[in-house]
């Protein structure tokens, strides 16, 4: 594990697809808490793009300012199946980014979805009671606030 904490963030693809053991060192959350300890995490800004060049749907990708040298300075993150490509709303909080809404099939969306920045990996969250879109988000004292982007203007859920 040691010897891993050092290595770029960037170079672990490669070393994931060594072997079991590599990849689930890889994945765990130890490896990650030994590199805060060390000072060895690196920046990193998440990007979305809505209209990317020749590609229908938005796109996502974690870019990392201080690889200067590395070919990979700017990463694709896989998209979620299910995830609602318009009018979603997005809030980051702790570890993470919430993607919260959104229409489907010209319906307001009540799912909710979390990106993990730790892994780059995705998850269903539990649904809001009332489907949304282009609402607004904030996080207030640890908590995270969803308002307006319902159908009906005085809804109160």
């Amino acid at each position: 594990m040691d010897c891993f904490v050092t290595v770029s963030r960037l170079e672990h693809e490669s070393l994931f697809l060594v072997s079991k053991l590599h990849r689930s060192l890889m994945l765990s959350r130890e490896l990650y808490q030994a590199r805060s300890l060390m000072g060895c995490t690196e920046l990193c800004i998440y990007l979305y793009m809505f209209k990317y060049p020749f590609r229908p749907v938005a796109r996502r990708f974690a870019f990392y300012p201080k690889a200067l040298n590395h070919p990979r300075r700017l990463v694709p993150i896989r998209p979620h199946l299910y995830q609602p490509p318009e009018a979603s709303s997005v809030v980051a909080h702790g570890c993470g980014i919430y993607v919260i809404g959104g229409m489907i099939a010209r319906k307001r969306s009540s799912k909710v979805f979390f990106l993990d920045c730790l892994f780059h990996t995705w998850t269903n969250l539990p649904c809001m009671g009332l489907g949304r879109a282009s609402a607004a988000t904030g996080v207030v004292d640890g908590k995270i606030y969803v308002f307006g982007g319902c159908k009906e203007p005085h809804s109160h859920k």
